[in-house]
């Protein structure tokens, strides 16, 4: 099942501090793992679907109108796991997460030195502790040498 996350738009725009975006990290950590084990649960139902010669449309998720019971009730499960995984990282979105990976991988903007950048979290980091342009990626992650220069805008 491949990482990338559909277009989550973000209902408006909005800037976090350094201690705002650590706020979230609680609620990151448990969205993500559970989307992680929603994700394998996924995997198993395709591999036990393709297993007995089914081949699910990735975007329908819908069994053929004779699929035995068995198979029918995989898809319903795989479709309510697809859901849940979707209705997770939209609520995200609508915080201002921007999802860069379904693996655990989120941007949040702020803004540094007059210009908006991205505070950076991946699964297994404690807090927000590196930075990107916009238009840099991970791999122009830097560290976040002083957080008060981050500003947010909900208390600024």
């Amino acid at each position: 099942m491949p990482d990338a996350v559909p277009s989550i738009t973000r209902p408006m725009e909005r800037y976090f501090s350094v201690s705002e975006a650590n706020a979230l990290v609680p609620l990151l950590k448990k969205t993500f793992d559970d989307v992680r084990a929603a994700r394998s649960d996924m995997r198993e139902h395709l591999s036990a679907l393709r297993a007995a010669g089914d081949e699910p449309d990735p975007v329908t998720l819908e069994p053929a109108a004779d699929a035995p019971p068995e198979i029918a009730e995989r898809y319903v499960s795989l479709r309510a796991l697809r859901d849940d995984v979707l209705d997770r990282l939209r609520q995200l979105s609508e915080l201002g997460v921007e999802i860069k990976g379904a693996d655990g991988l989120c941007d949040v903007r702020s803004r540094f030195k007059g210009r908006v950048v991205y505070l950076c979290w991946q699964a297994g980091e404690e807090t927000f502790a590196t930075w990107h342009e916009l238009d840099a990626g991970f791999v122009g992650r830097q560290p976040i040498a002083d957080a008060s220069a981050f500003e947010g805008s909900l208390l600024n």
